[in-house]
Order: C-alpha cells, then sequence, then structure tokens
C-alpha cells in the first residue's frame, strides 16, 4: 500500500523539517548536525497506528554528509545512533552555506493506493509494496513535489531520494540515498 503526504497547517503529531528537539546519543558526529526530515505519527499513517509507537517515527539524515548512511534506534527520549558514515560532513554538502534546518510545516494524509509500479515523484510512499506488520518505506523525493529544494538551491535533482526503512518492532531506523 501507498501513503501519500501533504502539507497542511493542521497539527495532527505528524511534520517536515525543523529542529529534532529529543536528546541524540550513541555514535559522535559532526561539525554539522543531522537534519530532521520528518517525524510520522499515526494520525496520518495507518502502519503507525497499528504499532506502540506513541510519539510518532523521527526521520534524521546527515544532509550535510556526502553520501550518509545511518542507523539509529528511537523511543521516546530521542534516538541512539548506532551506525553512520560519513560522520563528518562538508562545508560545501550538498552546497554553500546549506540551511541548519528544513522549513516546518505539518502533514496530512492525502491519499493511498494500490500499485507496484508507483513513481517516485511523491512526496512520500512506501516503496514497491514492501510493507508488512513489521516493517515501512518511506521514501522522499528530490523536494521539487514539496516545494523545498532539498539536493540544491533550485531543487533540480529529482535523480536522488532518500530512503527509510523502518523496522515498527525494533524501533530502529535505517536511512540512505538512492539514485537513479
Amino acid at each position: 500500500m501507498t501513503y501519500v503526504l501533504e502539507r497542511t497547517k493542521v497539527d495532527n503529531g505528524s511534520f517536515f523539517g525543523g529542529g529534532y528537539e529529543k536528546e541524540i546519543s550513541g555514535l559522535s558526529y559532526g561539525p554539522r548536525n543531522l537534519h530532521h526530515i520528518f517525524t510520522l505519527n499515526g494520525n496520518c499513517c495507518a502502519p503507525i497506528r497499528k504499532t506502540r509507537i506513541l510519539d510518532g517515527i523521527p526521520l534524521l539524515y546527515g544532509l550535510c554528509f556526502s553520501g550518509c548512511r545511518i542507523a539509529y534506534r528511537f523511543d521516546l527520549s530521542g534516538v541512539d545512533i548506532l551506525d553512520m558514515a560519513p560522520r563528518e560532513s562538508s562545508v560545501s554538502w550538498p552546497y554553500e552555506d546549506y540551511p541548519d534546518e528544513l522549513p516546518f510545516f505539518y502533514l496530512q494524509f492525502k491519499e493511498s493506493f494500490k500499485s507496484a509500479d508507483d513513481e517516485w515523484s511523491v512526496f512520500m510512499q512506501h516503496s514497491f509494496n514492501f510493507y508488512d506488520e513489521s516493517r515501512m518505506y518511506v521514501v522522499v523525493n528530490s523536494g521539487e513535489a514539496i516545494g523545498v529544494p532539498i539536493w540544491s538551491r533550485s531543487g533540480h535533482r529529482g535523480d536522488v531520494q532518500i530512503c527509510f526503512e523502518i523496522e515498527l518492532e525494533e524501533k530502529r531506523v535505517l536511512g540512505y540515498n538512492i539514485s537513479s
């Protein structure tokens, strides 16, 4: 099943961007911080509703860490970074003066549909129907669909997506990027 989210002005617990205000522990990294891509809540994402995840799923990613791959565990207090490469950020990646935070806005459920051949141009989706009761996949496109350029000032890097594999029961997230 594919779930598509869109911007809203209503606070339902799911949101894009802004800062991550909870504790981040585990492996050290820097000097740039991780970016809060979004937090997903069961109010707009049905698979989460079936779990015991009370405070949403934080999706964090090293946008200033070229080729970032990150694994972490999350709970009510924050995230614990288990693995990350690279762990040193770049001053000029993805471009000079990259913002410390992405713009903040609330998200709401837009639609769901079944399809094995979904286009990657939608804002958020479970990729290729790989969902069962214990695992969810989230794909974030390059930013054109949401009006927020992620990889370039102009937003014209449509070939790069951030992917998150979420183990719902273990509360573990693996984040990485792929390009077509």
